[in-house]
């Protein structure tokens, strides 16, 4: 074995000349020829063929030497074992065959010889796979071609409901997908969640698959089973190009999802400019809210892009609008923390006083969630210091739960109520007290609070 593997032919065939099991086999079921031939040395493994050695012995994981010699480009060797007829169907636990690693590595060569031999082009691994898809995949067009003149299925599709063209597209190589458009492919089937090679190429950002498949008449405004479009996925994932050439074709620039979110939504939450302009110049909406009320500019105020709530705003965007729950683009860059946006919201006059449908002000999200320089902006805007949840509690109660003295601080400072009740009797004062904030019972003491 340790010669086959070395690739010392003259001690090999002293070795079998001295009686050497030429079918031994290691702890994992491979055999001598096999790792003659994965470790590249065909001569080794020819002599082993002469003398006779099983071809079709599978180690412990299903693999055959057949299968070794079509990955390793060993195309005489792999004539010399179907001429002593190896199995060019034998499978290996992961349900892969010789023609599969051929057309993976691209061997155009040893597949025709499998193909002669009877390999079949349409046997399908544990994953749903063919040799076409493995072509597709690794992008082989002369392999793809061979196959297809075959008989090989341009259509099947994977256990994901992948199809040759849709592994194609995702890994973009247009000369493989041509030829499988041109061999009868097609371009509107979808996978298991309803993706379509179009939107898999908008996905990975391959313009020139997209402008393949809407040539061959994809449908640029087909929906995913979650309602998502190609333009959708282009935008999401910040490919302009695409974004363009979608736009161009005709795609619905105001397509919702399940969810009612739109491109200009998720190009927003993903930080991508470029494509929040493209859309608005293609006439697309900058108000639409999704299921849960949510707007571009809420969205992007909660992953904190100043510019593309700038855009927004300067393209109408309503920066008073309010969700579901009455929460504004305000209220969330004060809650997740990006002054920056929030001091651009203020300027263009959003409502630093408007309310949650549970009363929570921009100034108490601020405060809950520790963003001093938010909350300072926000009282030096008009905010109102006193203001008050439906239960009755202010934002300095929440600053002296949650420890935050800075905060608090300047709250009093600003003229909070430091004796101000909830609904239940509790203060500013009893919180600190409670949590054991000994600095802030000191500073609303000093401020009058009283016990």
């Amino acid at each position: 074995m340790a010669a086959s593997g070395l690739g010392l032919t003259d001690m090999a065939r002293l070795l079998i000349e001295a009686g050497a099991d030429v079918n031994a086999q290691d702890n994992q079921g491979f055999t001598v020829l096999m790792y003659a031939l994965q470790k590249g040395h065909p001569e080794v493994a020819k002599l082993l063929i002469e003398a006779v050695a099983d071809v079709n012995i599978q180690s412990k994981e299903g693999w055959t030497a057949l299968m070794f010699a079509s990955a390793m480009r060993h195309t005489e060797i792999a004539r010399l074992l179907v001429d002593r007829k190896a199995d060019v169907n034998a499978q290996n636990k992961y349900g892969e065959t010789a023609l599969m690693e051929a057309s993976e590595h691209g061997h155009k060569e040893i597949a025709k010889l499998l193909i002669e031999e009877g390999a079949d082009v349409n046997a399908q691994d544990k994953e749903g796979s063919t040799a076409l898809m493995y072509a597709s995949q690794y992008g082989h067009p002369e392999h793809a071609q061979l196959l297809i003149e075959a008989g090989a299925d341009v259509n099947a599709q994977d256990k994901e409901g992948f199809t040759a063209l849709i592994i194609a597209s995702q890994y973009g190589h247009p000369e493989v997908a041509q030829l499988l458009i041109e061999a009868g492919a097609d371009v509107n089937a979808e996978d298991k969640e309803g993706f379509t090679a179009l939107m898999i190429a908008s996905e990975y950002g391959h313009p020139d698959i997209a402008k393949l498949l809407i040539q061959a008449r994809a449908h640029v405004n087909a929906h995913s089973k979650k309602g998502g479009t190609a333009l959708m996925i282009a935008s999401e994932y910040g490919h302009p190009e695409v974004t363009r050439l979608l736009i161009e074709a005709g795609a619905d620039v105001d397509a919702q999802s399940n969810e009612a979110i739109t491109a200009v939504m998720l190009a927003s939450k993903e930080g991508h400019p470029e494509i929040v302009q493209l859309l608005i110049m293609a006439g697309a909406g900058v108000n639409a809210q999704t299921i849960y009320g949510w707007t571009a500019l809420m969205i992007a105020s909660q992953y904190g892009y100043p510019d593309i709530a700038k855009l927004l705003v300067e393209e109408g965007a309503n920066v008073k609008a309010q969700s579901n729950d009455g929460a504004t683009a305000l209220m969330i860059a004060s809650q997740y923390g990006y002054p920056e946006v929030a001091r651009w919201l203020i300027e263009v006059e959003a409502d630093v006083n408007a309310q949650t449908n549970e009363g929570y002000t921009a100034l108490m999200i601020a405060s809950q969630n520790g963003r001093k320089d938010i909350a300072k902006m926000l009282v030096e805007a008009g905010a109102h210091v006193n203001a008050k949840i439906n239960t009755g509690h202010t934002a300095l109660m929440i600053a002296s739960h949650i420890g935050r003295k800075d905060i608090a601080k300047m709250l009093v400072e600003a003229g909070a109520d430091v004796n101000a009740q909830a609904k239940d009797g509790y203060t500013a004062l009893m919180a600190a007290l409670q949590e054991g904030h000994t600095e802030i019972v000191e500073l609303l003491k000093k401020a009058g609070a009283k016990e």
